[in-house]
C-alpha cells in the first residue's frame, strides 16, 4: 500500500487550505455582491502571515482545528489577536474557535468585546448562531436585528431572522 493511499490520522494529517475561514467570513459577498473586497483583509497577509511568529500561532491554531482541539485552537487564537493587535479575521478565527468548543456565550462576548458585532454579516450569524444554541431567543433577534449600512447584508439578515422567529415560537 502506497503513503498517498493511507486515511490521514492525527500523526499524518492531509495538508488541507489553511485560510478556510476567509472563506466562510466573506462567503455573503461571493459572486451576487458587486462590492466583495474588504480592505482590511489585504493587510491580513502581510500582518500575520508575514510574521513567522505569528504565522505559527495561525499555522497551530489551524492545526488544532481540524483536529478538533477546541481548547488548545483557542490558546493559540487567543494569542495570536493579541499579538496582531486585534486584526479583524483573527477576532473571526476566535470566534470560530469558541463556538466549536461549545462555548457560545464567549463568541458573542468576544465580538463585542472588539466592537465587531456589526461589523459585517458573518460576524452577526456566527454570534447568532451562537445565542442561539445557547438559547437566549431574545438576544439572538437582536443581534440579528442589528443595522448594516449594505442592503445587501439587510436582505440576507430578514431571511435569518424568519428562520430564527420559526425555530423559537
Amino acid at each position: 500500500m502506497s503513503r498517498e493511499s493511507k486515511k490521514p490520522t492525527i500523526f499524518a494529517p492531509t495538508k488541507t487550505h489553511r485560510i478556510f475561514f476567509l472563506a466562510e467570513l466573506l462567503q455573503p459577498y461571493y459572486g451576487s455582491h458587486p462590492e466583495h473586497h474588504f480592505a482590511e483583509l489585504d493587510t491580513f497577509p502581510t500582518i500575520v502571515l508575514g510574521n513567522e511568529c505569528l504565522k505559527r500561532l495561525y499555522e497551530l491554531t489551524i492545526d488544532n482545528l481540524n483536529v478538533h482541539n477546541y481548547a488548545d485552537a483557542i490558546f493559540f487564537c487567543d494569542k495570536l489577536v493579541t499579538l496582531s493587535g486585534s486584526h479583524l479575521a483573527t477576532v473571526y478565527l476566535l470566534g470560530e474557535c469558541y463556538f466549536r468548543n461549545g462555548d457560545f456565550k464567549k463568541v458573542h462576548s468576544a465580538f463585542q468585546q472588539y466592537k465587531l458585532l456589526s461589523h459585517n454579516i458573518s460576524f452577526q450569524i456566527l454570534a447568532a448562531r451562537a445565542l442561539l444554541q445557547n438559547k437566549q431567543y431574545d438576544q439572538c433577534l437582536a443581534t440579528l436585528e442589528l443595522q448594516l449600512d449594505n442592503t445587501y447584508c439587510n436582505k440576507k439578515m430578514e431571511s435569518c431572522k424568519a428562520f430564527i422567529r420559526a425555530q423559537c415560537f
